[in-house]
């Protein structure tokens, strides 16, 4: 039987909800359970590539760098292999990418050039997880199409509620004009405090916004999951045992189970 990837989008429209840390995290538990798992990073910021220990070749422009400008460029495939989980290979991103943004806004079919792009890779990987930029314009339509199955981490505090209806209704829309397999797989609360009452009523709204899309897991606030990134790994990872870890783990797994 052919190897097709399953393609994952990691997005949200509001920066800060640990969309690049649920990324790195999911594409290291799935290699870390034996799958081949290919993390595209198609956000200018960068922040998987920093968080897999890229910082200084992201920040040095002038350093040879093989990113997904290149990828979409038609430059041979050549990815940088994460050692700390076999298995996992990372596309980074710079900030050459919001300049080449600029290119596909001009190109017609540059919602397209990412899917086109990846779509050679799909039989040599198990998992082509993408964690896109915050913003709804063309890079983030160009990695949800790429990718249409879609995660949503959404902080929970009651103010992030108004740009995750918006969130949803721009993905129904991009569903319907341009990629009819799309759909949200399932929301991932993130920054839960339990002993709190606006975090726990925001799981009650997102309950009822996304009728049985949400993941039971919820990723809690805490301070060694960012710590880990600091050091150029994620937390599960780093401390395998820590709460966070756990938490992500389950996360994974959950998607594991809705295949």
């Amino acid at each position: 039987m052919t190897r097709r990837a399953r393609r994952i989008c990691v997005a949200n429209n509001k920066g800060g909800v640990g969309k690049s840390t649920t990324a790195i995290n999911l594409a290291s538990v799935l290699a870390l359970r034996g799958h081949k798992v290919l993390l595209v990073d198609f956000d200018p910021a960068a922040g998987a590539s920093i968080f897999l220990g890229l910082a200084e070749e992201v920040r040095e422009e002038q350093t040879p760098l093989y990113t997904v400008v290149e990828l979409l460029n038609g430059k041979p495939f050549t990815p940088f292999p994460y050692a700390l989980a076999p298995g996992l290979d990372l596309l980074p991103a710079n900030t050459r990418l919001s300049h080449h943004a600029q290119v596909l806004d001009r190109d017609p079919r540059g919602h397209f050039r990412l899917a086109e792009a990846l779509e050679p890779l799909a039989s040599d990987y198990d998992y082509i997880i993408c964690d896109s930029a915050p913003t709804l314009g063309i890079l983030m339509i160009g990695a949800i199409i790429a990718c249409p199955e879609v995660v949503v981490p959404v902080q929970l505090d009651i103010g992030t509620l108004p740009m995750t209806i918006e969130f949803n209704d721009f993905v129904v829309s991009l569903k319907q004009t341009a990629q009819p397999a799309l759909k949200v797989m399932g929301v991932l609360p993130t920054f839960n405090e339990a002993r709190s009452k606006t975090p726990q009523a925001m799981l009650g709204a997102l309950r009822g916004l996304f009728q049985g899309r949400l993941f039971q897991t919820s990723i809690s606030r805490l301070r060694a999951i960012g710590d880990a990134h600091g050091h150029g790994r994620p937390v599960v990872l780093a401390q395998p045992d820590n709460r966070g870890a756990i938490e992500y783990t389950q996360f994974a797994e959950e998607v594991l189970r809705r295949a």
